[in-house]
């Protein structure tokens, strides 16, 4: 919602402040875990140190899409409820789901 653009939000964005946002951005290059994985590889080769996260939305079936993600190498994953924080995850997940 554009409520939650600030200043800067929208200046990280490259926006401006109250416009409504897709959050996370999306990656219109990014097709299949094949495609996340090149990218994955591409960014670590840029910067060896730097941790790539990668954010995926609670639904039906993440445990497949979040195990595809793990095999492409990414070092942190994120899972996140439908409104754009754990917090909007369904009960269930939070209490039963969890880093291992």
């Amino acid at each position: 919602p554009g409520k939650k653009v600030s200043p800067y939000i929208a200046w990280l964005r490259r926006s401006k402040p109250g416009v409504t946002l897709i959050s996370p951005p999306p990656h219109h290059d990014i097709y299949s875990i094949e495609d996340l994985a090149q990218l994955i590889f591409d960014l670590h080769q840029v910067n060896p140190s730097a941790k790539v996260s990668v954010k995926l939305v609670s639904e039906v079936g993440i445990g497949t899409v979040a195990a595809g993600v793990a095999k492409a190498n990414a070092d942190v994953i994120q899972i996140s409820g439908h409104d754009g924080g754990t917090g909007a995850s369904p009960v269930s997940s939070i209490k039963h789901a969890g880093g291992p």
